[in-house]
């Protein structure tokens, strides 16, 4: 967790050692408080701990924070698309894909992994997910 400030690891912490619900639990009290001192980015960065660990489902889960919270953003459904695609979850990983196509028609990564989960019947290029995840 190396380059992180104290409160990213905070989060991190909270999310990935506690559970995913508590940090679930957490964030969403926050916002009901007003305090809600989660970034998009700091979501993903949570989010990206989970996919490093093959946790994938925990990914979703803070991917769907994201994508909830910040309904413009394309890379917030792309990450959540491509953590149910991880998981096994072709209907709920096409859905998100398309909703990030929705959002940036340019997103060609989550076109090309949309157009094989619909052609493949499930099988995708791993690498080509992950080099999806930096944009």
């Amino acid at each position: 967790m190396g380059g992180y400030t104290d409160a990213i690891k905070k989060w991190i912490h909270l999310f990935c050692i506690e559970g995913v619900d508590k940090g679930v639990i957490a964030y969403n009290k926050g916002k009901l408080d007003n305090k809600n001192p989660v970034s998009e980015l700091l979501l993903f960065a949570i989010g990206d701990e989970f996919l490093k660990k093959n946790r994938y489902r925990d990914a979703a889960a803070v991917y769907d924070l994201a994508a909830t919270d910040y309904q413009t953003s394309y890379k917030a459904f792309y990450k959540l698309g491509a953590s149910y695609m991880l998981a096994g979850n072709k209907e709920l990983a096409i859905k998100n894909f398309e909703k990030s196509l929705q959002i940036n028609p340019q997103n060609k990564i989550a076109e090309e992994n949309l157009r094989k989960l619909k052609r493949e019947n499930n099988r995708f290029s791993k690498n080509l997910f992950l080099t999806g995840l930096r944009i």
